[in-house]
Formats: C-alpha cells, sequence, structure tokens
C-alpha cells in the first residue's frame, strides 16, 4: 500500500504510510524550491495563472497554475470536465478499421522490441562523455541495474504492454501509474517493485508545506469522496500528457483524424448507398382504378407507400448494411400504382434518377487528405508493390527517400520524446534510492536519456547518405592546400582548412559526437602509450633499448627502429619507472 496516505479527520497522516513519505518526499520537493524562487521573483502575471479561478486562491493553490507558466506543462485532465464524455468517444472512434491501422503503425514504429524483448535502453552517451573515467563505469551500472529493475516491474520484459500503453496514449492523450516501492525495517522505501494505473481524470495536482516550510508537489485522487480520496506524492506518480499547457494542441493524436475520416466515410456511404439502389431492376405496374372513391383510392396509396418504403442504413462500426432492417434485400423490386385512366394494364422498367457517383475522384480526393491528416507516409497505406517510387520489397539509398519519411521519423521522435517519462522517471527515483546524493544532481539527471530501438531503414539510409556525402566534400576541401611551415620547420604546403571545422561543419556532428569521439581518441592514445611504454621497459629489462640494437622485432624492422631511435639516448625517458 505503499505511495497513498490515509487522512483522520484532523487532516494529519496516519500510520507507517506517513513514515515512507518521509523518506521520499525528498523527491518530490526536488525543483520545488528553483520554481518557488523564481515565481517569487517573477513580476508579471503568466496565462494560465491569469485565467484561473480564483477560488484556488483561497485554499493556497494558485502557485500550481503559476508553476504551468514556469515550469511543468502537464495539460491536466482533471481540469477538463468534459474530458470523460470525449474521451469515451475516442475510444469508440478509435475502433474504426482505418484508425485502428493508422495507430498500429505508429505504435509498431514508435515501440520495436528486440529479441530481447527489451524497446529502448538508458542512453548513457552524454554521460560518458562528461563524467570521469573512473567514476563513470560505477554509475552507469547503477542506472543500468536501476533501468532493468523498472522495466521487470512494469512487466515489460513478458509480453508487449508498452505497445498498447503507447497506442492508449495516442487515444486518451493521458497515461497516469502509481510508482509502489518496497521498505526495509527502518519504514524507508527502498526499491521500486511494481506500477499500478490510474484514471488520469481523478488526479488534481496540489502543493504542500512539510514542517520545516519546505513545499513539496503530491496529487489527490478523487478529491472530496469520503470513501476513496489518496493523497500521492510527485515521487509516487508517473502523469503522461499528450497537450501542453499553454500550447494549441488537441488532447490526443486521434481527435486531429475526426474531421477528415467522418467526411470520407459519409462519402463513402454515399457510394454503397448508390451502388446498392442501382443494383435493384424496378418493374411499375400502373393499374386502372376506375371510379374509387377518394377515400378508398387514399388508403390505397397509403398501402402501397408503405410497400414501395425504402429505408437503407450503414452501420458505422461493422459497415452492415439494412434495408428497412432487414440485412437481406431483393435485387428485383415491382411498383404498382393505381390510375384513374385507361382501361389496361401498363408494365415497365425504370431506373432511378439522380447523380452518377460511379466517379471516385473525390473519394480519392479526401482519402489523402486523411492521409495527411494522419502524418504517416502515404506508401504505409499502399496495397501494391510500388509506392511515389519507392519499392515496397527494396530501396537503394537516401537520394530515393521521400521527405515525408524524414517528416514521420521525426513524428515518432516526438511521441517517444512524450512516452519515455513511463521509464525515465521511476528508473531515476531507483537510482537515487541507492544513490542519495546525486538526487539534487540535475546535471546528472539531464544527461540521463533513454535509446529506444530503432529499424527505420529509411532513417537509416538517409544519416549514411548524409555522412557519406559530408565525408566527401570534407576529402575534397582538405585537399585544398596553402603554403606554409612543415613540423621541421621547411617550407611546404599546408591544408587551408582546419579538419575539425570542416567536420562539425558537413558531417553533422554534435558537440555530444565530438566530446565523445574524443573521449575515445585519448583512451586510445592512452594505452597506446602505455603499451609502448611496456615494449621500452621490456627493451630495457633485455638491455636492449641501452645498447641501441633493436632486436625485438627481428626482419620486420619493429625493433630496429624501436631501439636506434630511443636507444641512443638510453631509453630511460620512455621507460618509466
Amino acid at each position: 500500500m505503499s505511495g497513498f496516505t490515509l487522512r483522520n479527520i484532523d487532516g494529519k497522516p496516519s500510520g507507517f504510510i506517513a513514515r515512507i513519505q518521509r523518506n521520499i518526499r525528498y523527491f518530490s520537493a526536488l525543483g520545488m524550491q528553483h520554481d518557488d524562487k523564481t515565481i517569487k521573483q517573477s513580476k508579471a502575471i503568466g496565462i494560465t495563472e491569469a485565467t484561473e479561478d480564483t477560488m484556488y486562491n483561497m485554499y493556497g493553490q494558485s502557485q500550481i497554475f503559476t508553476g504551468s507558466d514556469i515550469g511543468g506543462k502537464e495539460f491536466i485532465a482533471f481540469y477538463d470536465k468534459e474530458y470523460p464524455t470525449r474521451r469515451d468517444f475516442l475510444r469508440r472512434f478509435a475502433m474504426n478499421g482505418e484508425i485502428e491501422h493508422v495507430l498500429e503503425v505508429i505504435a509498431d514504429e514508435t515501440i520495436i522490441y528486440d529479441d530481447n524483448n527489451y524497446f529502448a535502453y538508458p542512453n548513457t552517451k552524454v554521460l560518458k562523455s562528461v563524467l570521469k573515467q573512473e567514476k563513470a563505469k560505477e554509475i552507469i551500472d547503477d542506472l543500468n541495474a536501476a533501468y532493468k529493475k523498472v522495466y521487470y516491474a512494469f512487466g515489460f520484459n513478458d509480453g508487449h504492454d508498452a505497445w498498447h500503453y503507447c497506442k492508449k496514449l495516442l487515444v486518451d492523450g493521458f497515461l497516469a501509474f502509481e510508482i509502489i516501492y518496497d521498505v526495509n525495517k527502518k519504514d524507508d522505501a527502498e526499491n521500486v517493485i511494481g506500477f499500478k494505473e490510474l484514471d488520469p481524470v481523478s488526479l488534481e495536482p496540489e502543493l504542500k508545506k512539510d514542517e520545516l516550510g519546505n513545499e513539496y508537489k503530491v496529487w489527490i485522487q478523487y478529491k472530496g469522496d469520503a470513501e476513496r480520496q489518496r493523497e500521492l506524492l510527485d515521487s509516487n506518480l508517473i502523469y503522461i500528457s499528450w497537450a501542453r499547457t499553454n500550447f494549441v494542441s488537441r488532447l490526443s493524436y486521434v481527435e486531429r483524424l475526426v474531421r477528415s475520416f467522418n467526411m470520407l466515410r459519409t462519402l463513402e456511404n454515399s457510394r454503397i448507398i448508390w451502388n446498392v439502389i442501382n443494383s435493384q431492376y424496378r418493374m411499375k405496374i400502373v393499374v386502372p382504378i376506375g371510379t374509387q372513391s377518394e377515400a378508398k383510392a387514399r388508403t390505397r396509396l397509403a398501402e402501397l407507400r408503405g410497400m414501395y418504403k425504402e429505408d437503407i442504413t450503414i452501420a458505422d462500426e461493422s459497415g452492415e448494411v439494412t434495408i428497412n432492417g432487414q440485412p437481406n434485400f431483393s435485387f428485383a423490386k415491382t411498383y404498382i400504382l393505381p390510375s384513374k385512366e385507361g382501361n389496361t394494364t401498363e408494365i415497365d422498367s425504370f431506373k432511378p434518377e439522380g447523380y452518377n457517383m460511379q466517379d471516385t475522384d473525390s473519394l480519392k480526393y479526401f482519402w489523402m487528405r486523411f492521409i495527411v491528416e494522419t502524418k504517416v507516409p502515404e506508401s504505409r497505406f499502399s496495397t501494391s508493390a510500388e509506392s511515389e517510387g519507392v519499392d515496397g520489397g527494396s530501396w537503394t539509398g537516401g537520394d530515393e527517400i521521400a521527405r515525408e519519411e524524414i517528416r514521420f521519423s521525426n513524428f515518432i521522435n516526438r511521441i517517444r520524446s512524450i512516452f519515455k517519462d513511463i521509464l525515465l522517471k521511476p528508473t531515476w527515483y531507483q537510482f537515487c534510492l541507492k544513490h542519495p546524493e546525486f538526487a539534487d544532481d540535475m546535471n546528472l539527471k539531464g544527461a540521463i536519456g533513454l535509446l529506444f530501438v530503432e529499424e527505420n531503414l529509411f532513417t537509416v539510409a538517409k544519416q549514411r547518405s548524409v555522412a557519406n556525402a559530408g565525408a566527401s566534400i570534407v576529402s575534397t576541401l582538405m585537399g585544398i592546400t596553402q603554403p606554409g611551415v612543415g613540423p621541421d620547420g621547411s617550407p611546404t604546403d599546408v591544408p587551408y582548412f582546419d579538419p575539425k571545422f570542416l567536420i562539425e561543419k558537413y558531417m553533422q556532428m554534435t558537440d555530444v559526437d565530438l566530446a565523445l569521439n574524443k573521449k575515445y581518441r585519448d583512451e586510445r592514445q592512452e594505452e597506446i602509450r602505455k603499451l609502448t611504454a611496456a615494449y621500452a621497459r621490456l627493451n630495457a629489462a633485455r638491455g636492449e633499448g641501452e645498447q641501441g640494437e633493436g632486436s625485438m622485432g627481428g626482419d620486420e624492422g619493429f625493433g630496429g627502429g624501436f631501439g636506434g631511435d630511443f636507444g641512443g639516448e638510453g631509453g630511460m625517458d620512455f621507460g618509466g619507472d
């Protein structure tokens, strides 16, 4: 039951849960001091702060709204009273086949499992470039261990729950989980042992103060419900939202598809109804009724109207077409009409008149509009082997990659940047439980990322193509020389451009890539220096370095050059200790 607080009538926490709160409450206060200082120094009124309900000032909760203008940007579902109804509609809407296909394509690109059933790994690339080598290994090992513990606690190693959660985020726009900790003998939180999915609508953020006056963030669940109200620390909660506060955005991805899909579905239904109506063979029979009274004629016409009435409907969920409530209908129909004129019965066939809907150009237009709204490349909807010049079975290089594939890759990365908190937040807390000295190290926290398993061959091909073209340009420009002075002081031609400048400009290397490359290069040079020193000590021990005979290496010439160069000076400086 770790993670929520039962309260007495006087509002004070009770039981062992209060002691657990004191242990992990520090995590919930991280960053609050900085935000509080920033808020106090601010003189303007933020967007959210200006539009908040004044009633929150009565309870001292205005800082929650002020913080939305400064730090936290999550959109809170609790404040949108219409959201539960919209969510129910979006969930039903997402069951349409076309929408489900789009969601599965995006989820398949976002969450890709490897052979070990992992879809992401801790990205410690930045850490390796900034940490000292002797500390980096311990920190990275502990981070990997914390990540594995969280991954297993979620159960992501068994099944495809992460894929389903990603799809749920696209539909609902919100995800919320309680982080459950176990405790030691001192009732201190020790490890993350599990997660419980929560309803985001039931959660409202608030600020509390401890006995020292320090503020910390909590979430009130089912506020005002005497039976179900709970209080969770921010360190007990993962809250993910598609929309962001103060930005114009849909509450979920699926919302953007409603208009275009409904227009497309209307056009499709009109074609179906047109084909159903025109598939029937109609026969008209005109029967003379002579001198019947007007009342009898009207009665007869009403009977005929009931017989020939056609009410055609199409079910959105199943696509079933019904006529007058029946799924089966006749493809031949006879109409009998009364007439006061004539003495003989007339029999003739006829066709209904109207707009010819065999033309599908307008349908194709709205289908393309729907594809544009999805952000999914058109080739992903193709049923043929080729689409827009991209072969469905093979491709050759970056030049043939459609720009929409690059945009789609960027879109997937944005989804991952939202979804990654489902693992990063509990991983950081698990790491801090073992290393509390790093809990307030925001630089270390900011250097930890999530590296998703990639399988987008289009993006990889484009990156390789850009790198290959950049390397060719760098090689060409390095050939441009100017008169200069060589290492030995003699005049010679030297490169006009510095290699680092060309690599940064044309190879699109980031500062992190360059720093990591420099670190690997320095480590390799250090290994070479140690190896060279070891050879020098070995030669010195054999007496070869001092004599300059260079017998080591024999016929290959290595020993001769080595011993000759360094042996003349005794080999003492290079030999080390």
